[in-house]
């Protein structure tokens, strides 16, 4: 006979003077210790129930969507792998693209990168892996023209526009590191970033010692980061140096400012990925203060679930 589990779930619902607001909470899930690994079995559902009343703002996408910037990742998505690996798979696709192979190198190069960029804080740990990174983006672009099918050429300006967002210093030595194809298309990805204007981002983080990397950059910024920068999207790591730090995904657009403010306390502790939204290895005062702080910000009030235990009948 199969054993059948209920998990008692907990709901604490602070109530704000909500004038503004046509919902009752923002939901965040609260887990004192470790998430526990039913969490998902059971939670979603509880959570897509409450959102049907019209009253919540409940699920994951819904929630980060809500908190906006203030939504955040671990700057370490892939806890098993390291930096060596990461190298090891760019390597493949150099190998690839060396002996011609172009749709292997694309491939592996769209993985790499998606890899490193998920896990900025093993690339800011040294700058060879910055360089491993710059080679893997150079390498697709240059792959990607070579191929030339379908949509192809679009695709290797689109890649080499994220090179001069991320390595905004190497365009003086792009060509005697890599050679003259890809400085070709590094000025002509240059001139349509420059056609679109610059816009601005503006980061604040209220801990004087946590610094702020933006697209894994090689001189971050102690609290305050504030500059011009092509359009486009810019990943923003705020990272103390004991920590894996906190990831935010910003979007700059030309004439406009993107502001991002960080409270530290606040961001160590809040997971925010399509899978769940909540506080983790906190008390539940701090969970209570921190999440009533961000429904507060959105006129909202917050609702905390919580797994308490298991009750189970055979």
């Amino acid at each position: 006979m199969k054993t059948r589990c209920l998990i008692s779930l907990a709901i604490a619902l602070c109530l704000f003077d909500t004038p503004h607001r046509a919902i009752a909470g923002i939901v965040f899930e609260h887990h004192p210790n470790e998430r526990p690994a039913d969490a998902d079995v059971m939670i979603p559902r509880l959570l897509e129930e409450l959102e049907k009343t019209g009253a919540f703002i409940a699920k994951p996408a819904s929630v980060r969507g809500e908190l906006g910037l203030r939504a955040a990742v671990s700057g370490i998505r892939d806890r098993n792998l390291t930096a060596q690996d990461l190298l090891a798979e760019i390597n493949i696709g150099l190998k690839a693209q060396y002996d011609l192979r172009n749709d292997q190198a694309i491939v592996q190069f769209v993985a790499a990168i998606e890899k490193g960029h998920a896990n900025p804080a093993l690339l800011v740990a040294s700058s060879k892996y910055r360089d491993a990174m710059l080679d893997a983006l150079v390498g697709l672009a240059t792959t990607y023209h070579r191929r030339n099918r379908g949509d192809d050429r679009q695709r290797s300006l689109e890649v080499m526009q994220e090179v001069i967002r991320s390595f905004p210093d190497r365009m003086a030595t792009l060509r005697q590191t890599h050679g003259p194809e890809p400085d070709t298309l590094y000025k002509a990805a240059l001139k349509l970033l420059q056609a679109r204007g610059t816009g601005s981002l503006v980061v604040d983080v209220d801990d004087p010692n946590v610094l702020i990397f933006v697209n894994e950059g090689d001189h971050p910024q102690n609290a305050t980061f504030q500059a011009r920068l092509p359009p486009g999207k810019y990943r923003v790591l705020v990272k103390h140096p004991t920590s894996n730090g906190r990831r935010y995904d910003i979007d700059v657009q030309p004439n406009e400012t993107a502001k991002l403010s960080v409270d530290w306390a606040i961001a160590t502790s809040l997971t925010a990925t399509p899978r769940w939204v909540g506080f983790v290895g906190v008390t539940d005062k701090m969970a209570v203060a921190y999440a009533s702080q961000l429904a507060g910000q959105r006129h909202a009030a917050m609702v905390l679930i919580t797994i308490q235990g298991h009750l189970g009948t055979p």
